[in-house]
């Protein structure tokens, strides 16, 4: 101990036995104390005039029922009361993940709802309130160690929603329980079913669920060829999501055992249906399944390093993952120098990986086709110009780049919004001019690299302890199928991940939805010039959110729930959560901050699961032997 008293292993345990005796002996001496203080606790969360009263959680039906079905199975694990509609409700008022305020809100059949007023009340706010609020004496308090030591009282997170974490559309309702509800009971395990032709020429798990990945990752290790789609596509009339893992009858002709009953266990122990098509032709511009848009998957060959030397919660958080999600096998690593790298086609490092993994072995094995997988701080060495690997930079690396950065924010915008096309001008034989620009009106010049440097030092000890973000998703990107947008993620004091050109942001930090066009409507003071600014000072410094502009006519929503100080918003507005890029026939994918938080962040958790079945089929372009 500090004061140089050695506490023996034994004379610890003791403590720990004299501590719960003392425990059990106070509670015996004051157990009529702590029963009535229960029982008052218990009738005050059920008071209809108490501090839950007209508030009640809803989860709308979704096609991802492993998911659904998960969250619901954890709230009666808490023994919180679960409801379900049994028809089309509309709600006076009720407010969104984005703290947006609606009215006569449609909630559809099969609705999730979870009434805040009953016995565990307190429980029920404390993990499914969307934006707890600190008081002022705290934030004060915060601020000031921040500013005075340039650290944080904060643990690592300032919110904690599972209805943010589980990345599926959630509302609060402004009411107490609506009527036409029932209650529903603790999901039943059921096995899945294989539906459809009698004599198919594939088989479908669709992509929507969760559990899709996990069954292409368990046929795989069970030697069968499985494909993933990278577009919706219909069959037999069927819809299916991207990302759905589909057996086609043709690539396993000469698959050793019965393809048919190896696909139906599959299904029966993940409880998830499959969909045995007779046609693989697309309707009309539909896919077909001859096309391009099924991609042929490898086998994941996973290695998780830094046993021994990461993060150990968010080490554990992966694994768990992988070997209770999707089910495989994977190894743990000490270090990833150690042995023949070509044994895996997947490499995992997790948070807190030690430096050292940047070596020319490892480059060597993603330029040979490894898809590897950098969590938080472990991409921190990929992320140095001297690495050359990636061409993805922490934020005051990218300073004296800005308008790169910036143009990169523009291009994806635009090819998700098309504006209305001038096709006089396209077919014109005369050059036109002039060019619209996709920004406004104004010179968009940024302050000197100088300057720009000394303002991120200042803000970087603001950035926030475990803070959920609304961010915007790459819909035509593999790494994003089964999710939804906005996609709740948990950010942290990790990188600020800058992309330009020589690679992808799948997912970045803000939603962008075009302005509203009703008058009243509210537009966050980050989007809008200040009135007291003159024209001078306006062309003078362009009002940005964060360190790109906004395109023309949008607005960004960014803070979900918990504590984002303004500096920290301003460095992570537009900046991605997870890149992936090609290196060689491999590629690279960081994430800024762990997908798996705590094993509760469902939604970002899909991510990971993509980046390690899809990876090795769609990013890399060879294939390793081991």
């Amino acid at each position: 101990r500090p004061e140089g008293r050695i506490l023996s292993y034994r004379e610890s345990v003791g403590h720990h036995v004299v501590g719960a005796l003392a425990n059990l002996e106070s509670t015996a001496r004051h157990a009529p104390e702590m029963l009535a203080d229960l029982r008052a606790a218990r009738v005050l969360a059920h008071d209809p005039q108490g501090p839950y009263a007209h508030r009640t959680f809803a989860l709308l039906p979704t096609a991802n029922h492993s998911r659904l079905r998960e969250w619901v199975e954890l709230l009666h694990l808490h023994g919180l009361e679960v409801h379900r509609s049994t028809r089309d409700l509309v709600i006076p008022a009720a407010t969104d993940g984005l703290g947006r305020d609606l009215k006569d809100v449609l909630l559809p059949a099969g609705t999730i709802l979870v009434p805040n007023r009953q016995p565990l009340g307190h429980l029920a706010a404390a993990i499914l309130e969307f934006d707890p609020r600190l008081s002022p004496a705290v934030l004060e308090d915060e601020r000031r160690e921040i500013l005075r030591t340039g650290g944080s009282r904060m643990y690592d997170a300032t919110s904690w929603s599972l209805c943010h974490l589980t990345g599926l559309p959630a509302l609060t309702l402004h009411t107490d329980l609506p009527e036409a509800t029932e209650p529903l009971l603790r999901p039943t395990p059921a096995p899945g079913l294989v539906r459809g032709a009698d004599h198919p020429v594939a088989w479908i798990f669709d992509g929507a669920d969760d559990l899709a990945t996990a069954a292409a990752a368990r046929l795989l290790e069970r030697g069968v060829q499985v494909r993933a789609a990278n577009k919706p596509f219909t069959f037999d009339g069927h819809p299916f999501e991207r990302g759905s893992a589909v057996v086609v009858a043709l690539d396993n002709r000469t698959f050793p055992g019965d393809l048919a009953t190896t696909v139906a266990h599959t299904a029966a122990e993940l409880g998830l249906d499959a969909l045995a098509v007779a046609s693989g032709l697309g309707a009309g511009d539909l896919p077909d399944l001859g096309g391009s848009h099924f991609v042929r998957l490898e086998p994941p060959r996973i290695g998780i390093a830094g046993r021994d030397t990461a993060n150990s919660t968010d080490f554990g958080s992966l694994w768990h993952a992988i070997d209770h999600q999707l089910g495989i096998r994977n190894s743990p690593l000490e270090r990833l120098n150690a042995g023949d790298l070509h044994r895996y086609n997947v490499l995992i490092l997790p948070d807190g990986t030690a430096d050292e993994v940047a070596s020319d072995a490892l480059a060597n094995w993603i330029r040979q086709g490894g898809t590897l997988i950098a969590v938080g701080s472990a991409t921190r060495p990929f992320l140095s110009e001297s690495n050359q690997l990636s061409h993805v930079r922490d934020l005051p690396d990218a300073l004296g780049k800005l308008p790169e950065y910036e143009l990169a924010i523009l291009r994806e915008w635009e090819a998700r919004h098309i504006p209305p096309l001038d096709t006089n001008a396209i077919w014109s034989h005369q050059p036109s001019f002039p060019v619209a620009y996709p920004w406004p009106g104004s010179d968009g010049a940024h302050p000197e690299e100088k300057e720009l440097k000394r303002r991120d030092t200042w803000q970087r000890p603001f950035m926030p302890a475990g803070t959920i973000l609304a961010t915007r998703i790459d819909t035509n990107h593999w790494l994003t199928a089964g999710t939804l947008e906005p996609l709740p993620v948990m950010a942290d004091r990790g990188p600020v991940l800058m992309v330009a050109e020589g690679a992808q942001a799948p997912i970045r930090f803000g939603l962008l939805t075009p302005t509203p066009t009703n008058s009243s409507a509210v537009v966050p003071p980050s989007s809008q010039p200040a009135n007291a600014a003159s024209e001078a000072e306006k062309k003078k410094e362009f009002l940005r959110p964060g360190w790109a502009m906004l395109p023309t006519n949008t607005v960004m929503h960014l803070r979900m729930g918990g504590l984002l100080w303004p500096e920290a918003s301003q460095r992570l507005a537009h900046a991605a959560w997870v890149t992936c890029e090609s290196v060689g026939r491999g590629q690279i994918i960081l994430f800024a901050s762990p997908p798996t938080f705590r094993g509760g962040a469902k939604g970002t958790q899909r991510i990971l699961l993509n980046a390690v079945v899809l990876g090795p089929g769609m990013g890399a372009t060879h294939t390793l032997r081991p």
